[in-house]
C-alpha cells in the first residue's frame, strides 16, 4: 500500500461549500484548476457526509468528456482518489476519495491507488484509514455515485449517458454525489437572475511524498 501526500511547496485554496445551505456555484468560486486550454469544465464531488463538498476546474482544447476530466484531476495530484469500472457500456465510478488535511491518503482495505486512479473492482467497501478524509464505495444499501450535469444556466439534472459519453461543450458543469438515485450535489448550480455567489473557501498546503 502507498500513502499519498500531495505536492511540496504548493499552497492552494479548496472551494467548499457549507452542507445544509443553499449556495450558488460559479466558476469564479473554483480556485484549483487542471489542466490547460481555452475552454473550462468543473466538477463538484459530494460525499454527503460530514465533510464538505469539494469542487475543481479542468481547462481543456477539443473534446473532452467528463471522464477525462475526472482522471486528470485524479492524477493532478490535488487531493482527489478515483475507483473505477470499466464496461462494455463505458467506465463507472465505484468510489471516489479525498485527502481533506493534505497529511496522506488510504484506504483500509490497502488499495493502491498508483497515480490517483485505480481500475481494481474488487469492491470491499472500505474506508479511509484518517478519519479526517472521505472514502465512499458504492454500492451500499441502494446507495451509489450519481452522476449529475449543468450547463450553468439550470438546475442539475441526470445525464442519461454516464461519465463516459458526457461532452464538457455540452455541459460545462458536473457533479458526482453518493446517495441513491437520483442524488445530486448540495451546491447549488445559479440559475439567471441568480443571487450572488456565496462561498467558503478553506486554504490547504499540499504535499506530496511517493
Amino acid at each position: 500500500m502507498r500513502e499519498h501526500v500531495i505536492s511540496s511547496a504548493i499552497t492552494v485554496s479548496i472551494v467548499a461549500f457549507s452542507a445544509g445551505t443553499a449556495n450558488a456555484f460559479g466558476f469564479s468560486d473554483v480556485d484549483v484548476w487542471v489542466g490547460s486550454g481555452s475552454k473550462q469544465a468543473a466538477l463538484v464531488v459530494d460525499w454527503f457526509d460530514s465533510g464538505d463538498p469539494v469542487a475543481f476546474g479542468y481547462r481543456y482544447d477539443g473534446s473532452q468528456t467528463a471522464e477525462d476530466m475526472l482522471f486528470a484531476i485524479a492524477r493532478a495530484n490535488v487531493g482527489l482518489f478515483v475507483r473505477a469500472e470499466v464496461f462494455s457500456f463505458g467506465t463507472a465510478v465505484n468510489g471516489l476519495g479525498y485527502d481533506r488535511d493534505s497529511d496522506g491518503f488510504a484506504i483500509d482495505s490497502g488499495l493502491d491507488f498508483g497515480d490517483g486512479v485505480s481500475f481494481d473492482s474488487n469492491l470491499t467497501f472500505a474506508v479511509a484509514t484518517d478519519a479526517d478524509d472521505s472514502y465512499i464505495e458504492g454500492f451500499q444499501n441502494g446507495a451509489f455515485w450519481n452522476f449529475g450535469v449543468s450547463d450553468g444556466t439550470t438546475d442539475w439534472a441526470g445525464s442519461g449517458v454516464g461519465i463516459s459519453g458526457s461532452s464538457l461543450d455540452s455541459f460545462a458543469f458536473n457533479s458526482l454525489a453518493f446517495g441513491s438515485f437520483p442524488t445530486f450535489s448540495r451546491v447549488d448550480i445559479p440559475a439567471p437572475g441568480a443571487a450572488t455567489l456565496v462561498a467558503i473557501s478553506g486554504i490547504a498546503a499540499l504535499r506530496r511524498r511517493r
